[in-house]
């Protein structure tokens, strides 16, 4: 499903982030990201019963996951040994 975490990540992209930006399942039910999403959903090559499986099989990449992205994003680099 990388196609749908790059489709994600496009919309997080186009979205007004001061709205906040909804982690984990909170992205099902955070009302002008769905809207967000749904919107754009007909223009694109999935359905909403495709990304609600993604966003409940834990899907998405660091800005979606819960706590802090930028701290998701220095993971990988902190874990590399240095």
């Amino acid at each position: 499903m990388s196609a749908l975490c790059d489709y994600e990540t496009w919309l997080l992209s186009t979205y007004d982030i001061a709205k906040g930006i909804p982690v984990g399942k909170e992205r099902l039910t955070h009302e002008s990201w769905v809207q967000h999403v749904k919107d754009d959903l007909p223009k694109s090559e999935f359905t909403w019963q495709q990304y609600v499986a993604h966003v409940e099989a834990n899907g998405g990449d660091e800005w979606f996951l819960e706590g802090d992205p930028l701290l998701a994003l220095l993971a990988p680099a902190r874990s590399g040994g240095g």
